[in-house]
């Protein structure tokens, strides 16, 4: 039944299989790659079916970033896993699915509705109109109605958009503002949509500087 909905977040169903290698710590910390950018791929790539990755003009690049990255990967050569997101213009994200029961439901072949949650997490690498790069990971989560004999979706909730982690750098306040989120659904296909822009506060007030790293639109 799962599978009925991975179309949801259209994503890439290949597989790959990581092989160990002896790339020591050390040689990891030299790459000059965020704690942040490492644990994200890392969990990305324990199921590569739940990835997507979308070019700066919205077409599916999934299967061939998978392809290449997954080589990078095997040899822990994460620089070059986040170049290739830089030169590409990818926004790279992952999909967590789950079903939701509520304590005294009991299913019958009168009640046949079922509830999901779904949440995708984002990463994104941007520079702020002062010159400044950082990279941060949002998380859009919502949940779905759907009938369990024919797989159609029957009712969507707003989803709901949050700043999981940040690494912006000393004395930097990063921040969310023009949030705003959205949903549909039609046959078996429910979309969550969210918008935002990410801003950062650099400093002290009153003597702060108000850095913007631009628009983001974000959906599952």
């Amino acid at each position: 039944m799962k599978n009925k909905f991975l179309s949801i977040f259209v994503l890439s169903l290949s597989f790959v299989v990581l092989f160990s290698t002896n790339v020591s710590a050390n040689e990891i910390e030299k790459q000059d790659v965020s704690e942040l950018f490492i644990n994200f791929i890392d969990q990305a790539f324990e199921e590569t079916s739940t990835v997507t990755a979308l070019d700066s003009n919205g077409f599916d690049k999934t299967e061939e970033f998978i392809n290449i990255a997954s080589k990078y990967l095997n040899n822990l050569d994460y620089k070059s896993i986040q170049e290739l997101i830089k030169e590409d213009g990818l926004e790279v994200s992952f999909a967590e699915m789950e079903e939701l029961y509520d304590d005294d439901m009991i299913f019958t072949t009168m009640s046949n509705i079922r509830s999901r949650s779904v949440s995708q997490q984002f990463y994104n690498l941007a520079t702020s109109n002062r010159n400044h790069s950082a990279e941060w990971v949002v998380t859009v989560y919502g949940t779905f109605s759907y009938d369990a004999n024919t797989y159609r979706v029957t009712h969507t909730n707003n989803p709901s958009i949050s700043l999981t982690v940040a690494s912006f750098g000393a004395l930097f306040s990063p921040y969310m503002t023009s949030v705003s989120t959205s949903s549909s659904y039609s046959g078996s296909t429910a979309t969550f949509r969210a918008s935002y822009t990410m801003m950062a506060e650099q400093g002290v007030r009153p003597v702060a500087v108000t850095h913007n790293y631009g628009s983001k639109n974000p959906f599952v």
